[in-house]
């Protein structure tokens, strides 16, 4: 649970800055090994504020995202693809992305 106070934002929505809000949260990580060059992680992170000024939705808030992670045999490259989707639980802001990473 975060406890927190708002100060200057760039939301759209007008706010009181001064108001204390809160929110709750839960974030959930699996790493799931296939074979002995791969990885899957799944994460997601659900929240709700309780303060309705701050919140332009009235529901619970939810982002996700899927990286496949592979090492290269004989190499020390290492490749990641990364799919991501949800609200920011800073600005609310909604995206949706695929992410491709080498680095060695």
């Amino acid at each position: 649970m975060k406890f927190y106070k708002e100060i200057e934002n760039n939301r759209a929505e007008e706010i009181d800055n001064n108001k204390l809000s809160n929110r709750i949260f839960v974030d959930l990580y699996y790493n799931v090994p296939i074979q002995k060059s791969y990885s899957l992680i799944l994460e997601v992170t659900a929240f709700y504020d309780f303060n309705s000024n701050v919140k332009p939705h009235k529901k619970v808030m939810f982002n996700y995202s899927a990286t496949l992670g592979i090492d290269i045999p004989n190499t020390a490259l290492k490749t990641i693809f990364k799919y991501a989707k949800g609200q920011n639980g800073i600005s609310y802001q909604s995206n949706d992305y695929f992410m491709f990473w080498i680095h060695d």
